[in-house]
This record gives C-alpha cells, structure tokens and sequence, in this order.
C-alpha cells in the first residue's frame, strides 16, 4: 500500500464503529544517515463518511 499512502489515496474497507485496521510502516535507514538521526511522521487518517472524524497516529524512527 505504500504508493496509495504516500499519494493520500489509501482507502480501508469500510470498518464498523470501533473496528481497526492494522497499517505495518517500514522504514529503511539509508547507509549515509549518521548514528543518533532521526525522522518524525504522522500519518492523519479522515473519515470519508464523517468529514469531521480525523486520527492521526504520530511515529519517531532514531538510528543507533
């Protein structure tokens, strides 16, 4: 799902009040980021049924 997401276009089956879906991230470190860098993203999700209905899950990624 990676291009939908990163485009804004992913779209979940429509899910029952209180019902989840499992979104996995995975990020690939490049070999030239330095020990101690870090990258900070969100990913803001919008009800198209609820306009007004918006999550938005925060992650932080730190290479050692």
């Amino acid at each position: 799902i990676s291009v939908p997401v990163r485009n804004g276009t992913y779209v979940t089956p429509v899910l029952a009040p209180g019902a989840f879906r499992t979104i996995k991230v995975v990020v690939t470190v490049g070999a030239g980021a330095p020990a101690g860098s870090r990258i900070e993203r969100a990913i803001t999700t919008r009800s198209t049924s609820d306009p007004l209905r918006v999550d938005v899950v925060k992650f932080v990624v730190r290479r050692r």
